[in-house]
């Protein structure tokens, strides 16, 4: 999950810190699109990705031009996902498993999927892909269940 940093915060040796400030970065580094490519290119621990910066970042290609939308869905899911956490008490990878709980159906967490597609689709947009169907639903994966394309 990608994040903006703020003065202040301590980031842990584990994470992968990347010098990047528009919301357009963030909504297609966010996207399922680029799960993709991670999970397909990064470095693994047992079934755990790991995000790699020279195998995971200088590898993928990002589009030259984004599509229309893209900086406003980047803010609005980046924000109502702040609120999810806020409202529900819970961080980043406890919200993200409830998306993956296909039996949740709380209005937040069914909104915040709703706006991963919207994202998803958006930056397939960027990419020219318009066309493409994602199917985003719950599906079986090496990682456990999860809702994803």
């Amino acid at each position: 999950m990608f994040f903006f940093y703020s003065p202040g915060i301590t980031v842990a040796h584990t994470a992968t810190v990347v010098t990047l400030d528009r919301w357009e970065d963030f909504a297609i580094l966010q996207s399922q699109i680029h799960w993709i490519w991670v999970l397909e290119y990064g470095n693994k621990l047992e079934t755990r990705p790991q995000y790699s910066p020279s195998t995971c970042f200088d590898t993928f290609p990002i589009p030259c031009r984004p599509a229309p939308g893209l900086k406003e869905i980047g803010i609005t899911l980046y924000e109502f996902r702040d609120e999810v956490m806020r409202e529900l008490g819970k961080g980043a990878t406890a919200v993200y498993n409830l998306v993956d709980k296909k039996s949740e159906k709380s209005d937040l967490i069914k909104k915040l999927r709703e706006l991963h597609i919207e994202m998803d689709n958006t930056v397939a947009l960027a990419y020219g892909w318009g066309d493409l169907d994602l199917r985003h639903g719950f599906y079986e994966t090496k990682q456990g269940f999860r809702f994803t394309i």
